[in-house]
């Protein structure tokens, strides 16, 4: 829609992940009119061991639920997609994933509360079954994201556990002198058993 702004890296930053894997056909890309709130939904309930987000996403300080990544809407089915997912909606999914990565914005920044924790996006994917969730901390860069990313699967495909896989993306963003500022890194965290 037109309250998000467009992150043309985000396209590339997933046809680039999709095409490391050896099976394209264990492989669901949804980019631009495929990439609906309803289709997302699905696909985090099916079995794939990895579900790779590159979105707008947001946290609603003071109604957690509310916070939620940006899908593209679907006119066909308006009243259960209005074109974004919500906290709230995330905790009612099974997932069955190993790995969601978050790659957006703000997807680990939420309300914090007393003997509750800190309520946003990366925890409501733990919530609905993760058992490792990529997540950031502050606004991102699309492009960078998007190397740092594709640099990061490369990692967990030659064998790396998803922390040294990160921390290995991370170095890599480190030896370039356009990517080495923390800013543009630093943001993603691991939460998980791997």
């Amino acid at each position: 829609g037109d309250n998000f702004s467009p992150l043309p890296h985000s396209e590339t930053e997933v046809i680039n992940i999709s095409q490391l894997f050896e099976e394209p056909s264990k492989v669901n890309v949804l980019l631009n009119k495929e990439a609906t709130e309803s289709n997302l939904k699905s696909t985090l309930e099916q079995n794939y061991r990895f579900v790779h987000i590159a979105s707008h996403s947001f946290a609603n300080m003071d109604y957690p639920k509310f916070s939620g990544i940006a899908c593209e809407t679907s006119s066909s089915d308006s009243e259960k997609d209005d074109g974004i997912l919500y906290v709230g909606e995330i905790y009612n999914l099974a997932i069955n994933s190993d790995l969601v990565v978050l790659s957006s914005c703000e997807s680990g920044v939420g309300q914090l509360l007393d003997g509750e924790g800190m309520l946003g996006l990366n925890r409501s994917f733990v919530y609905a079954g993760v058992p490792n969730v990529i997540f950031s901390l502050w606004k991102v860069y699309d492009e960078a994201t998007g190397k740092m990313m594709t640099e990061f699967y490369k990692n967990i495909l030659n064998g790396a556990s998803y922390s040294k896989a990160l921390r290995a993306a991370k170095l890599k963003m480190l030896e370039n002198p356009t990517t080495a500022a923390p800013d543009i890194w630093a943001a993603f965290l691991l939460v998980g058993r791997s």
